[in-house]
């Protein structure tokens, strides 16, 4: 890809961009939310047009101006949002669109031959005859990639692949990248974890506001100098220094237990001023826990010690009410209303503060729309700009300018950084202690053990259901952390 230009109304999403990958490489695309990454991807899959600039495939000017172009020269895009038929099987969907037939009829023994072979080829145990919507997040991307190589794909774009996966499943699927680099399959890896670069990538190319920084080689560059060409400037601190002094409790939970043994047995307390972090793998009951407290498992209803009084909370808006708000790490199904504007998204849960003589005074949700997207620097032209639009660490900070505009006393942050660059970690970090330093009581989830560690006073690991020990943050280690939360023994630590 040389010179690519492409403008919206009002920015500049890339200028004079370019773009190089070879057969069997890995190149890693990096960059900040906002920085052009999706809309470069979105051009070479044909799903945008380039105002000007060329691509290049095999030395040849290729010519992609939809998806169906892209798919005809080999190139295949699985975004985060997978696009499988949840109530096909995995040889449905491999096959989907160019299933075998037997005079006028699918032949569906040949198409599961088919769906057979590239499982093989790509040495995964996955069913052919399972209904997709039974698989998880890994096994669909796996039956993403084979649909993609059942159609000669020779370019795959990952965009953020890992974002929904365990420890073990993106361990698997970093084994089938390295198959595909073998099988001389380019792949365009999206990624805002660093760690990754240096397992997976062979070379990275970083854009900033729309422009090609550069190009370089994994192996000889440091995730430093990777962090600096990202941001432009040098982050030292990751995560913030903790010095906040522990205030009154807020909240007690006490031997609180599921009637249908999602997790059982669950005490623990949080006070203002700290960040209670809770560790654990998928399944380890500390989101069912949190679901149940907010009011959301119709099964369960909890009562808890809430500000001095116990309470038991039926729904997420008695939460609200409660002090209590909650943001979702499904920004885009849970936490945004992607067809309304930022400043309505900003101000949903509090309408009432912007009411005059019962209506909703326009001027005062754009005054105060206003302070908030000055406050988290959120990147967007106007507060009446549809917050669909926004990349993913800017409607992430959004959503964390609801919560701060409902002046809630306890905020449960549900992996809070998925999807965004390392610069806009550290400010949602940095607003985490602000927070804590204002008298707030934070719970934190998240499945990077570093970062759990780095902005946590506590942390609770979460294994079966229960919660196996209680550790201090500032001697909590990630090997001792993981031990925990992924052993099979009954010990306890705390």
């Amino acid at each position: 890809m040389e010179g690519i230009d492409k403008s919206y109304p009002g920015v500049k999403a890339l200028d004079g961009v370019n773009f190089e990958l070879r057969w069997g490489e890995v190149h890693v695309l990096l960059g900040a939310n906002g920085a052009g990454k999706s809309t470069l991807i979105k051009i070479l899959s044909g799903v945008e047009r380039s105002d000007s600039g060329q691509i290049y495939i095999e030395g040849e000017r290729a010519r992609i101006q939809t998806p169906r172009d892209a798919r005809e020269y080999g190139i295949f895009t699985i975004y985060q949002q997978l696009t499988l038929i949840p109530q096909l099987t995995v040889a449905e969907n491999i096959c989907l669109g160019m299933s075998p037939t037997s005079r006028g009829l699918v032949d569906w023994d040949k198409m599961r031959e088919i769906a057979q072979d590239i499982i093989d080829r790509i040495e995964s145990p996955l069913n052919i005859n399972a209904q997709v919507s039974d698989l998880t997040t890994s096994e669909k991307q796996l039956t993403e990639i084979a649909k993609a190589l059942a159609r000669k794909g020779k370019v795959l774009i990952l965009d953020e692949p890992t974002s929904a996966l365990s420890e073990d499943e993106t361990a698997h699927l970093f084994d089938r990248i390295r198959w595909l680099r073998k099988e001389g399959v380019g792949i365009i890896y999206i990624s805002h974890r660093l760690d990754e670069v240096a397992q997976i990538g062979d070379r990275a190319t970083v854009i900033k506001d729309g422009q090609f920084i550069g190009t370089v080689k994994v192996a000889e560059t440091s995730a430093d100098s990777l962090v600096t060409m990202i941001s432009g400037k040098e982050i030292k601190e990751t995560y913030p220094i903790r010095q906040v002094e522990r205030g009154k409790r807020i909240l007690k939970a006490e031997n609180l237990s599921h009637p249908k043994g999602k997790f059982s047995n669950i005490s623990f307390e949080l006070y203002e001023g700290e960040v209670l972090g809770m560790a654990g793998l998928i399944g380890s009951g500390r989101k069912e826990f949190i679901r149940a407290l907010l009011g959301l498992d119709k099964d369960c209803l909890l009562e808890v010690e809430l500000f001095g009084s116990t309470r038991k909370i039926r729904s997420p808006a008695e939460a609200i009410d409660a002090g209590i708000f909650y943001l979702p790490a499904d920004r885009h199904r849970e936490g945004l209303v992607l067809p309304l504007s930022t400043a309505d998204n900003i101000t949903l849960t509090s309408l009432k503060k912007y009411a005059v003589s019962g209506f909703l005074s326009l001027k005062e949700q754009d005054n105060a729309s206003h302070q908030f997207i000055d406050k988290l620097n959120i990147k967007v032209l106007s507060p009446k700009s549809l917050v669909r639009y926004l990349s993913g660490g800017n409607q992430q900070k959004v959503m964390v300018a609801r919560a701060l505009c409902s002046e809630s006393k306890v905020f449960i942050f549900d992996e809070p950084t998925t999807g965004i660059d390392i610069g806009t970690k550290v400010e949602i970090y940095m607003l985490i202690n602000e927070l804590a330093k204002q008298g707030a009581g934070t719970i934190a989830i998240s499945p990077e053990l570093p970062e759990i560690i780095g902005t946590s006073d506590r942390i609770l690991a979460w294994r079966d259901g229960k919660v196996v020990g209680t550790l201090n943050a500032s001697e909590a280690r990630e090997e001792t952390l993981f031990h925990l939360i992924s052993r099979t023994t009954n010990s306890h630590a705390s």
